[in-house]
């Protein structure tokens, strides 16, 4: 039907647009700001993502936008986005459901397969902690 719109051919069955498409068109383009704003597509598009509990079960919207796409904010987010996102999504993250020592287990696999940096101890306890307290299986 766009095609139509702009002067191009139309099927002998395609429904006669009187303007209407043009005029839809013109009116999204003069209501855009210029923002790309990517969280409302995103979550229409995977509607899984649309609420990601927080640690205070407050669920909130996956956001793009946002530097943590989503992350609950609580002690340890700026370790797991760090060193979480120089490999893979965030999105990845937030889709698990892992208790503390599982997610122990996939850092040591990811360590030793996949040539993630080994983190020092401290930082390491407090990724492991971050990822239990929020993505383990009852904050969803």
């Amino acid at each position: 039907m766009l095609v139509a719109a702009c002067g191009g051919p139309k099927r002998a069955d395609e429904p006669k647009d009187d303007g209407h498409v043009a005029a839809a068109v013109t009116a999204m383009a003069d209501a855009w700001t210029g923002d790309i704003q990517f969280d409302t597509a995103f979550n229409t598009l995977d509607p899984s993502l649309t609420a990601v509990a927080s640690g205070t079960g407050v669920a909130t919207a996956f956001d793009p936008n946002d530097e943590y796409w989503g992350l609950p904010r609580d002690e340890g987010v700026d370790f797991v986005a760090a060193y979480c996102s120089g490999c893979h999504s965030l999105q990845i993250v937030m889709q698990q459901s892992k208790d503390e020592a599982h997610w122990h287990e996939l850092i040591d696999w990811m360590i030793h397969t996949q040539g993630m940096p080994e983190p020092e101890a401290d930082v390491r306890a407090e990724i492991e902690g971050y990822l239990g307290r929020n993505f383990n299986g009852q904050s969803h």
